[in-house]
């Protein structure tokens, strides 16, 4: 059975040992992530352990030193963003929306948003050479709908229900990784495949209550 690290202020928060997605069977590990972050990290690498889940607001100070993965859970819930739209805002793939591009994140929420609507409204200094980049990979973009959806206000979630489960996003991201045996990678494609796991082990964004009405410009 593979096993995955969970780190938490406190590991007795963790309500279950092990968590079972269809055929697969994954043990969990609780750390606490306290002064010795050097003795944590020691015990998860001497387990065997090969990805670990880091609560928000966590910080490591090398994260790329580590001799294992780390999720936060930002890559599940950029993969998971056309379902959250789905849920709080029906008909959204007939609005235009509205997208900053002028970081990576929200670059990546614009190459998630254009395999799913026309109506994509880019902003930012490199907004036109990424609209005729997306034309080349995703065809004709819109922005004349009647109204522009910023989602600059819409809550992400911070949990995922998998069957009886309901997971941090963290965890859930873990889950994923090592079902999957793929590093994850920063990239329009991991996303992708990411959302198509996500599905096919039957993840479901928990109710309304953890997201908010975006604004409308």
């Amino acid at each position: 059975m593979e096993t995955i690290a969970a780190i938490s202020k406190n590991k007795k928060c963790l309500p279950f040992d092990k968590v079972r997605l269809r055929e697969k069977e994954i043990a969990v590990l609780p750390f606490a992530w306290g002064l010795r972050q050097n003795r944590v990290i020691r015990h998860i690498e001497n387990a065997g352990i090969r990805v670990a889940a880091l609560e928000q607001p966590l910080k490591i100070k090398h994260p790329d030193r580590l001799p294992f993965l780390i999720t936060r859970g930002s890559l599940l819930r950029l993969a998971m963003l056309p379902r959250l739209l789905d849920q709080h805002i029906p008909g959204w793939r007939e609005q235009a929306l509205s997208v900053n591009c002028d970081d990576l994140s929200g670059l990546l929420t614009a190459h998630i948003l254009a395999r799913e609507t026309r109506y994509l409204r880019l902003t930012g200094g490199q907004a036109a050479a990424i609209r005729q980049l997306f034309f080349r990979e995703y065809g004709f973009l819109s922005d004349s709908a009647e109204q522009a959806i910023s989602l600059s206000e819409l809550l992400q979630p911070v949990a995922i229900s998998a069957g009886q489960h309901t997971l941090p996003l963290p965890l859930a991201e873990a889950l994923l990784l090592t079902i999957s045996r793929q590093a994850p990678s920063v990239s329009p494609a991991y996303l992708f495949r990411l959302a198509r796991l996500a599905a096919y082990y039957g993840f479901e964004l928990p109710p309304s209550s953890t997201a908010a009405e975006p604004s409308r410009k």
